[in-house]
């Protein structure tokens, strides 16, 4: 095993060295990122990795040898330029003084990686949007208009909160809806089935999201109201419920704090399934669609 501590080969002999060591290897492991911070203050002027250290990720990556790039960093350095060429990629944050073992753990294979990611991963400088952004977040290009940008959904995340990925698969399945319709008194329960397809044992997180349709006010995408953790061997697979409580997960707080339920058609994502569901209450409904 080489190591190397350098932030991009600066002269000929960096250089030199560099490509010595990299001819020689089997696979390459870059640590890219930043320092810690909690002392000091952290202030930078931009969220994309330096340079330096996308010039010497580009060098690994136009090489023929396997590589994994991990990232060490308190916030979501922009890394859209070199991505698609990276084999792997760690999200390590930032994992104290254990966090070293824990990563060889995960690269050697000793250990299956079931961690989701706790934000959405931004693609561009200035493109940061939380998980439960708004529906009206989205710019539209519109050709007829002069001087107007070209760009991407505002909200299109690099990576999703709640992405993640493990040395097996997992599908989800059959998710249905003890009832379509409820009330304010009433809990109705979501099941489904969560099945490890892959040949390794596996923990995965699962994660419940509701959608609020219509509403009063404008209402996130979705809203993560439910998760759990399940341990599964190769081809096992296990049953998981989820009581939806309107009280607990449909309603939202009105300026006085109060827990505001409002009628109308709510939708519940387990994976890339979902379900629509209503719920029927004492006030006044604003409906796009009849019951």
């Amino acid at each position: 095993v080489v190591s190397i501590d350098s932030i991009g080969p600066k002269n000929s002999d960096q250089r030199s060295h560099f490509n010595k060591a990299l001819t020689n290897s089997d696979a390459v492991i870059i640590a890219a990122g930043e320092e810690p911070y909690t002392e000091f203050v952290g202030n930078i002027t931009s969220l994309k990795l330096p340079e330096d250290q996308l010039d010497l990720i580009r060098i690994v990556n136009q090489s023929d040898k396997p590589s994994a790039l991990v990232l060490v960093e308190g916030r979501p350095r922009v890394i859209t330029d070199i991505v698609d060429e990276t084999n792997a990629i760690i999200w390590a944050g930032l994992p104290g003084f254990e966090g070293a073992e824990a990563i060889a753990d995960v690269l050697s294979g000793d250990y299956n990686p079931s961690g989701k990611l706790p934000f959405s991963y931004p693609q561009f400088v200035g493109h940061f949007a939380p998980y439960n952004h708004k529906s009206s977040a989205v710019y539209y290009f519109d050709a007829n208009i002069a001087n107007n940008i070209e760009q991407a959904d505002k909200t299109t995340a690099l990576w999703n909160f709640g992405h993640g990925l493990s040395y097996t698969d997992y599908s989800y399945d059959n998710l249905s809806l003890s009832d379509t319709t409820l009330t304010d008194d009433q809990k109705i329960t979501a099941t489904a089935t969560v099945t490890n397809t892959g040949d390794r044992v596996g923990t995965e997180t699962v994660l419940w999201y509701i959608t609020d349709e219509v509403g009063r006010i404008t209402r996130p995408v979705k809203e993560l109201v439910h998760f759990e953790r399940l341990q599964l061997e190769p081809g096992e697979q296990q049953e998981v419920t989820f009581e939806i409580d309107p009280k607990k997960h449909l309603g939202y707080p009105d300026f006085s704090g109060k827990n505001i339920l409002e009628e109308g058609y709510f939708t519940i994502h387990f994976g890339s399934q979902n379900m629509r569901f209503y719920l029927e209450t004492d006030s006044p409904s604003i409906q796009l669609q009849p019951k």
